[in-house]
């Protein structure tokens, strides 16, 4: 039975919809797993610095196929990791401009892939910004120096943000305690919102920085509707209301939820009082 190695940067909570997703696609060309293929998965938890020795594993097991299907870090550890086995990588970055292909048409090697660029769109997380809170000025950026998009991504943010009129704060965070101390050092920097770089790492950390957004009453321009209903169902009733009084102050009107369900794409309010926490509201903003 042939055996495909699946490598990730992530952890296996984080990544389960790219894991049934994965199983899915298989399953729709006649592969399933336990019956005419088999999987062997390698998850570096957020440690990138494990990647080189999880891809080292898979190619002593002798797979097949290596598959990376959501971050360039585990493309470019498979790659270094082997010349022989083919490698299917996919990413939201640039594999040209990163260096993981010379061409898109032409990969060359043993490598090919998909990426859906969505690095590209990081800039408009300042344009969402901007629209949300006409008032801010300085916006806290969190970005992973490990991470091979942080350099290009930030190229563009600073573009963007000079014609809008923001003035970026950088912070770097490379684990779960660093983004704990990089939301104080933007709390000192007195900054009206976050974001951050697309990363495995804030991706895994995604209910974290929610969660520690909101006990700020700060903006998260990368918050999910999931995240949300985490914040609220972990925060005291205080932390939420007083970032909702701060959402009305900053847009200078009280539609709250309105403005909140614009944030988290027209499908939850960001912050809520605890009261409502029951429920999700569906305008579209």
């Amino acid at each position: 039975m042939p055996v495909i190695g699946f490598l990730y940067a992530g952890s296996p909570e984080t990544s389960a919809h790219l894991v049934a997703a994965f199983r899915k696609g298989l399953g729709e060309t006649g592969y399933v797993e336990g019956h005419s293929v088999a999987i062997e998965f390698r998850f570096a938890q957020g440690n990138y610095k494990q990647l080189p020795e999880l891809a080292a594993e898979l190619v002593a097991r002798r797979v097949a196929v290596i598959a990376t299907p959501s971050d360039m870090l585990s493309a470019f550890a498979a790659k270094a990791a082997t010349s022989r086995i083919p490698i299917v990588f996919g990413t939201g970055g640039d594999p040209v401009q990163s260096g993981l292909v010379p061409s898109l048409n032409r990969p060359g090697g043993n490598i090919t892939g998909i990426s859906v660029m969505t690095t590209e769109l990081a800039a408009n997380g300042l344009e969402l910004l901007k629209d949300l809170i006409p008032r801010a000025t300085r916006v806290g950026v969190f970005v992973n120096s490990d991470s091979p998009l942080t350099e290009p991504v930030l190229k563009d943010l600073h573009a963007a943000a000079e014609s809008i009129g923001f003035q970026l704060e950088i912070v770097t965070a490379s684990t779960g305690l660093e983004i704990d101390g990089g939301f104080a050092t933007l709390l000192q920097r007195r900054v009206d919102a976050v974001m951050n770089v697309p990363d495995v790492l804030f991706t895994n950390r995604r209910v974290q920085i929610a969660i520690l957004a909101v006990r700020r009453a700060l903006f998260s321009a990368r918050m999910l509707a999931r995240d949300a209903q985490c914040s609220r169902r972990y925060l005291p009733r205080n932390a939420s209301t007083i970032a909702a009084e701060k959402a009305a102050e900053w847009r200078g009107c009280g539609e709250v939820t309105r403005l909140q369900s614009t944030t988290t794409g027209a499908s939850c309010t960001q912050v809520a009082p605890a009261a409502s926490a029951s429920g999700c509201t569906t305008s579209s903003g």
